[in-house]
Parts: structure tokens; C-alpha cells; sequence
């Protein structure tokens, strides 16, 4: 099996020990306008896949684990679950669609393509200082 797969592979070698990768592919897309439908409901990157460029993709699945089990643990009746999962939804939306605009921001820094800032480090250092700010700060 394993004879196999490195036969199917092989044309894979050669680019990756290339030293003259100079382009990277990372995608997002804008989360959901909504997380949940009645009982049915989104979460992680299936309502809002962001870039790994602050590291906030684990700390988010953490976050929203501790908002779904606070909201469930007060429904008493699963006629309710709907309403959790809405206030959830309203609850969560606004905080995650930030984290993905503001990771998508910090690619564009550290790719040295940030407007008005370019590959100015002294700029890039001072945005970096405090652009995180809102997230560590915030109880949204």
C-alpha cells in the first residue's frame, strides 16, 4: 500500500523541495448570515472557515463549546433547543465574522501587502502591537 501511494505521489516531490515556491493559496470565505435553522445548526468552519493567520480557529471552537453548553444546560425542554441555538446565532455571529476579517488583515500584514503599510516594518510593528486588542479585551 504504501509502494502505491508513493508511486501516486511522486510528482509531488519535486515541487516541494523546490527552494522557488514564491506563491501560497489561502482561502475564507465570509461566515454564514446564520448558524442555525430550528434545530439544525453550524459551527467551526462550515459557518465560518478563516485563515490561520492568528491562530484563533482553536479558540474559537473553545469559545463556542462554552456558549452552546451554558445556553443547553438552561434548556429544560428540547422544545427550547431552537431558541439556544438562536441565541447563539446571535450571540457568536458578529464575534466570529470579525475574527475572519481581522485574520484575512493579518495575511495581508504579514505578506507585506497591507495597504498603507506595505513592507514597512516599522509600521507593520506598531499595527501588530495592538491589533489584537479587541479580541483579548472583549467580552463579545
Amino acid at each position: 500500500m504504501f509502494k502505491l501511494a508513493k508511486e501516486m505521489c511522486r510528482h509531488l516531490e519535486q515541487p516541494l523541495n523546490s527552494p522557488k515556491l514564491s506563491a501560497r493559496a489561502m482561502f475564507d470565505h465570509p461566515p454564514a448570515n446564520c448558524f442555525n435553522k430550528g434545530c439544525v445548526m453550524m459551527i467551526g468552519g462550515a459557518a465560518h472557515s478563516t485563515t490561520p493567520f492568528q491562530g484563533h480557529g482553536a479558540a474559537q471552537s473553545i469559545e463556542h463549546s462554552f456558549v452552546l453548553e451554558t445556553l443547553l444546560g438552561k434548556t429544560e425542554d428540547k422544545a427550547h433547543i431552537a431558541q439556544a441555538f438562536t441565541a447563539f446565532n446571535q450571540g457568536r455571529r458578529s464575534r466570529t465574522k470579525r475574527v475572519v476579517i481581522t485574520s484575512r488583515r493579518s495575511e495581508e500584514l504579514m505578506g507585506m501587502k497591507a495597504p498603507g503599510i506595505g513592507d514597512d516594518i516599522v509600521k507593520m510593528r506598531e499595527r501588530m502591537q495592538t491589533r489584537m486588542n479587541w479580541i483579548w479585551n472583549s467580552r463579545s
